[in-house]
């Protein structure tokens, strides 16, 4: 079976991704994510803004493939649970681990192959919480 293609007959650029907004999984097993278009029925989108609960340590995803999605295609992953998660690239060269409330926000720089290059920004490092002082100026 050839490999499906994802460009453009009219641009020659690769098709933007139907955009899954929100994902919330509880990561009791590693996961193969997927581009939205392409996911097989049970399985996970890529989507915009996820929040995942590693229920045990040493839990990943990997990121789909990056040939098959559009350049500047980005996802915000927070760590909603108490255990590390760690985040692969297709090929599995590319790695980061999420801590328990950190955030990443990846985006695909380069899609020249399918495990591309995805760069990300640290958001949300660390918690803080509020006092009756600290709220009322004192």
């Amino acid at each position: 079976m050839p490999t499906p293609t994802y460009t453009s007959p009219f641009t020659g650029t690769v098709v933007e991704q139907t955009d899954v907004t929100y994902q919330y999984i509880t990561l009791s097993d590693s996961y193969q994510l997927y581009w939205p278009p392409t996911t097989p029925q049970g399985e996970y989108s890529l989507a915009r803004i996820m929040d995942i609960e590693p229920t045990l340590a040493d839990q990943y995803l990997i990121l789909p493939k990056a040939n098959e999605g559009a350049a500047g295609t980005d996802s915000f992953m927070v760590n909603r649970g108490l255990f590390p998660f760690t985040v692969y690239g297709y090929d599995q060269t590319q790695s980061w681990t999420i801590a328990p409330g950190v955030g990443l926000y990846f985006y695909l720089n380069n899609n020249d192959t399918t495990a591309g290059y995805w760069q990300n920004v640290t958001l949300g490092a660390g918690t803080s919480t509020a006092d009756a002082a600290s709220l009322a100026g004192s």
